[in-house]
């Protein structure tokens, strides 16, 4: 009974989800699309996505903000520690 429930609602949000017509983005996607990561950012701090596709692309467009960050320090490092030490 409870895997027929479970069955049912799965099948109820994937329809829901495929009848928006959009899709979730995932980290990769925004790392390499800057606007759409921006703008997607712009929409979850405005609280105005409230459904699960859009919660997956907050989480994914954050995490890809976040790694692009991590990536520029690292480099930013990199080139300082080569400054230091007379790499050019």
């Amino acid at each position: 009974m409870i895997k027929t429930k479970i069955a049912v609602i799965s099948a109820l949000l994937m329809t829901l989800i495929a009848c928006t017509g959009e899709t979730v983005n995932d980290v990769k996607y925004y790392k390499e699309h800057d606007q759409e990561r921006i703008s997607m950012l712009e929409k979850c701090r405005n609280n105005a996505l409230q459904d699960e596709y859009r919660e997956a692309n907050c989480k994914n467009s954050s995490r890809a903000r976040t790694q692009i960050s991590i990536e520029i320090e690292r480099e930013n490092s990199r080139i300082a520690l080569d400054r230091i030490s007379g790499k050019k």
